[in-house]
């Protein structure tokens, strides 16, 4: 009796204690941060997070948070703060920092040589070597614009153009595209020649300089101006920018993104916060299930789909040849 009774206890005391765990309670989820430098309404970022959770969702809790530096730089650090303040007791099993302002404002500061925490990056468009990446506990996907692929896309699209310009913001994404695109003479033989690049800091500042350019150069080099704000202080997106570019100005702009394509620029060889987010996720989940993240070599993005804009064809009155048409992804 005495055995059939222990018996009874141990057959309760399992069902019990597996009724309590439940179907997700048997593997519980990992807990991974998520900063993000810009806000949840930037187009960039929302690609990124969809990428991150295609991989993570499901297994992971994931727990976003924000920088907002592109209309707010100067706040960018005690934001970075307060996520450490709030988070001062949790422990993670991962971490992802997305684009520059994070590596400098929150990987640096909280986690580069002072945790065993893996943190992948991904969207940094800077060496790896400004960031003294990768570390112990370190790695991540470069950004790495595909300029020059855009710049032949524009020759083809435009087989009469001589030349091109481009201007970048002054904040951290624009400094770091300024130096690229200044260097693309000296590093690479292009189709065409490069009229000016410079750095602007308002609005206003950019439709004057766009429109003295353009009249010696045949296209606007695009990058991304998010965040630029007017004399007035009001901050504006790209699709606004974009727009107010085409009201103003007669020649197009070539891109490097897909959305701003369907904002309004002509064409792009695009690449794709996805794919960032996605490859940073994959990473970090090789080293949350153990593998050294010594052992996770640094990546670089893939070249980007070419992405043409039906609309602004008919604006311009360009002819798409065949040889771009196949490989192209048509927008309205």
């Amino acid at each position: 009796m005495k055995n059939i009774n222990n018996c009874l206890l141990m057959l309760v005391t399992f069902f019990l204690s597996n009724f309590a765990l439940g179907e997700e309670g048997k593997t519980p989820k990992r807990q991974v941060l998520v900063v993000m430098s810009y806000s949840d309404k930037f187009e960039w970022t929302q690609e990124e997070m969809r990428g991150i959770e295609q991989i993570l969702k499901g297994g992971a809790d994931i727990h976003y948070r924000f920088l907002h530096t592109k209309t707010d730089k100067q706040g960018g650090p005690s934001r970075a703060k307060k996520i450490m303040e709030e988070f001062k007791d949790k422990r993670w099993d991962g971490v992802i920092a997305c684009d520059d302002d994070a590596q400098k404002m929150f990987v640096i500061p909280y986690f580069k040589n002072k945790s065993k925490t893996p943190v992948m990056f991904c969207g940094v468009n800077a060496s790896a070597k400004d960031y003294g990446y990768p570390t112990e506990n370190i790695s991540g996907i470069l950004e790495v614009e595909p300029f020059t692929a855009a710049i032949y896309l524009a020759k083809q699209l435009l087989p009469e153009a001589q030349s091109f310009y481009s201007l970048m913001g002054q904040d951290t994404t624009g400094s770091e595209y300024y130096k690229q695109v200044k260097a693309l003479p000296l590093l690479e033989k292009l189709p065409v020649l490069l009229t000016a690049v410079e750095q602007i800091s308002t609005v206003e500042e950019l439709l004057s300089r766009a429109k003295e350019l353009e009249k010696k150069s045949d296209f606007f080099l695009y990058a991304t101006l998010e965040g630029l704000k007017d004399k007035a202080g009001k901050s504006y997106s790209d699709k606004e920018i974009i727009s107010k570019l085409i009201e103003n100005l007669k020649k197009p702009l070539i891109a490097t993104s897909g959305f701003r394509v369907n904002y309004g620029a002509l064409a792009a060889v695009a690449q794709s916060g996805e794919e960032q987010g996605m490859a940073a996720a994959e990473m970090l989940l090789k080293a949350m299930s153990g593998t050294s993240v010594q052992a996770i070599p640094l990546e670089e993005s893939k070249s980007g789909r070419r992405i043409i804009n039906k609309k602004m064809l008919k604006r311009y009155k360009i002819n798409l040849p065949a040889s771009v048409l196949r490989n192209a992804d048509l927008r309205e």
